[in-house]
């Protein structure tokens, strides 16, 4: 049973280091950072904070709205069918 999961964890760490050496999500992610946000001004790097905070809490209140629009009509449904059975 060790060696299965040994084997296992193997096979993820090797996946893991080919994919890093593949994608580099890293090194791309820090040279876009450093070659378009660093050089913006500290003001307009908060105000793009505020602002994605922003989008970021109207998107969930959104998507908690449907979600309780699902519950809502799953437990109506689920209702229904009791109702009839």
């Amino acid at each position: 049973m060790e060696s299965i999961i040994q084997l296992i964890g193997n096979l993820i760490g090797d996946f893991n280091e080919w994919l890093k050496s593949i994608i580099a999500f890293d090194d791309n992610f820090y040279n876009i950072y450093n070659t378009y946000i660093v050089p913006l001004p500290e003001l307009l790097k908060i105000l793009g904070a505020a602002l994605i905070a922003v989008f970021s809490f109207t998107g969930l209140i959104v998507f908690l709205k449907k979600m309780i629009k699902v519950i809502f009509v799953i437990a109506v449904v689920l209702i229904i069918v009791l109702a009839l059975s």
